[in-house]
């Protein structure tokens, strides 16, 4: 009980909540949300065989969530349970098979959790993701006990995010070693998954017309030669946030340092591990940080992107959690209360990035709200609705430049057609609106171009007006 309620543990809980406690807040939908939220099977049915994820079970799964979940913040607050429960799984490896220390392990789950990617991992559209990460690293738990059987069971399932199945040929190596051509059957669930994929579980309609996630050599080449931009491209993207935030909020970094030294900087970890071990620690730190990006990179989707782009950052709080902690690690070996001043600063840093991030994600909520609100005072069931927006928040900077799925459920909610579409005016004409194949084929019996009515509204909120 006293090991429960140290200093340390106080402090994890006393950022976590600095971090992410604004989700209370955060009481109405968000981004995709609304396209799963309260939505029956009649709806949930077309989006997700068009996916391909319906025939995984995915429509069953958020039917039976939809039908005990009434509130959305309980499924933010799933989302990150999840999360936490991978990083928990994640340090229980480290620790039970690689001879981690748990002074050391504090500080991998401490930059596992605050590391400031995948912002969106509250959304109701990623809860897929979290529980398949969460599987897979059950999974990868139950392998390195040579549980093999039921590994692969969940290796099986935690595939549906088909972003795993790179680690978990890493797995699979890392295990069995020089002796891996023993257990090369292990290895058949992946084309099996993949002939499940392609002739049963294979994307429809607008998917399949986007070829989204097409794998082909043109694409793998195309990843191998853009990993350097992805990380360049990453940090423009969070300098460029960093300076949009309000001057005066920066005081916080400075005060959420002073009280992390206070309790850290005295904070002993044991070497116990040689040079020679640390360097291959190291380099498989960045080996774990390439199979992050590469699944992503090779469909185009670059994980270095703020807000709602982050969902294809899920997996690098693996490998930048271990590379950090090897930095650390060195820091310490050559001088403790530099290593402890290096962490506690770029802990400050990032609770202050996650902070920041939920702000914005809640001024989003709000926004939404207000279209909604006002497409609710418009409505005419037999018209279509147009709805400009001229003014949008900083969150918007370089995402979102439309948002079919989820204005369109909305408003399917109220009139059971997905008539009304909203957009933004600094980025798309009406002409691109119209010729937009998406819109096209989701709105093609409910949308009448000839016949709709265009109207505006400001849904602008200063985030710097805000203050918690």
């Amino acid at each position: 009980m006293n090991q429960l309620l140290n200093k340390y543990n106080f402090l994890f809980l006393f950022l976590f909540i600095i971090s992410f406690g604004l989700i209370v807040k955060q009481n109405y939908p968000y981004w995709d949300d609304y396209v799963l939220f309260n939505q029956s099977y009649e709806t949930l049915y077309p989006l997700y065989h068009d996916h391909g994820t319906h025939y995984f079970g995915i429509t069953y799964l958020i039917c039976f969530i939809n039908a005990i979940v009434h509130n959305i913040l309980w499924i933010r607050i799933l989302n990150f349970a999840l999360f936490i429960g991978t990083a928990y799984m994640f340090c229980r490896i480290l620790k039970e098979f690689f001879q981690f220390k748990k002074e050391s392990l504090y500080i991998i789950f401490c930059l596992f959790i605050f590391l400031p990617f995948f912002q969106i991992r509250s959304s109701y559209n990623v809860l897929v993701y979290n529980l398949c990460f969460l599987l897979f690293a059950i999974a990868t738990y139950l392998y390195f006990k040579k549980h093999f059987k039921l590994a692969l069971c969940f290796f099986m399932i935690a595939f549906i995010t088909n972003s795993f199945i790179p680690l978990f040929i890493f797995v699979f190596f890392l295990v069995h070693g020089l002796q891996f051509y023993k257990q090369l059957l292990h290895l058949i669930i992946v084309p099996v998954f993949w002939l499940y994929k392609i002739y049963i579980a294979h994307s429809n309609g607008v998917f399949a017309l986007e070829a989204y996630n097409k794998v082909g050599l043109k694409s793998i080449r195309k990843a191998m030669f853009s990993m350097d931009n992805v990380l360049k491209d990453g940090y423009i993207n969070f300098k460029n946030y960093f300076l949009s935030i309000d001057t005066p909020q920066w005081y916080i970094i400075p005060c959420l340092f002073i009280i992390i030294i206070i309790v850290l900087f005295k904070y002993k970890i044991s070497i116990q591990f040689s040079w020679q071990r640390r360097m291959i620690f190291m380099l498989g730190a960045i080996f774990l940080i390439f199979l992050g990006i590469f699944p992503y990179a090779i469909v185009s989707k670059m994980p270095s992107g703020l807000f709602y782009e982050s969902r294809f950052q899920m997996l690098l709080s693996i490998g930048f959690s271990l590379f950090i902690f090897s930095l650390y690690e060195l820091f310490y070996f050559c001088l403790p209360w530099l290593a402890n001043i290096f962490f506690s600063a770029l802990i400050a840093l990032f609770v202050f990035f996650n902070y920041s991030f939920q702000k914005d994600l809640l001024i989003n909520s709000m926004e939404q709200i207000r279209v909604f609100e006002y497409v609710q005072k418009h409505f005419k069931d037999n018209q279509s609705l147009l709805l400009k927006i001229n003014s949008v928040s900083p969150i918007f900077y370089d995402i979102h430049v439309w948002r079919i799925y989820e204005y369109g459920a909305y408003c399917k909610l109220h009139n059971f057609k997905q008539n009304k579409i909203v957009y933004y005016n600094t980025v798309l004409t009406l002409e691109e609106i119209e010729a937009n194949k998406k819109i096209n084929y989701y709105f093609v019996n409910d949308f009448n171009t000839k016949d709709y009515t265009i109207d505006s509204i400001n849904v602008n909120f200063a985030r710097t007006k805000l203050y918690f």
